[in-house]
């Protein structure tokens, strides 16, 4: 279990979505604070109203959440293309 972990230091950046119904809400959340806490770089998006798995069920609310798995990708992409 990641949140178990001594260290997450060092992992790459982390997109985390939680649904705001989501019975693991609390423990995404606590998840992305612990890697912010490690200095990993991390972006942390709610959908208020959403169970769990939403994205994964055709929700309304997943077509934006696709759009921003898909741009923040592509940011990162970006980001280590112009470092080289």
């Amino acid at each position: 279990m990641p949140l178990a972990a001594q260290s997450l230091e060092g992992l790459p950046p982390a997109l985390v979505i939680l649904g705001g119904c989501d019975m693991l809400r609390d423990e995404g959340r606590a998840y992305a604070d612990r890697l912010r806490d490690d200095g990993v770089d991390v972006e942390e998006i709610c959908y208020v109203g959403q169970p769990h798995g939403f994205v994964n069920f055709a929700f309304p609310a997943a077509d934006e959440a696709f759009e921003r798995m898909g741009s923040w990708v592509r940011g990162i992409f970006a980001a280590k293309g112009a470092r080289r």
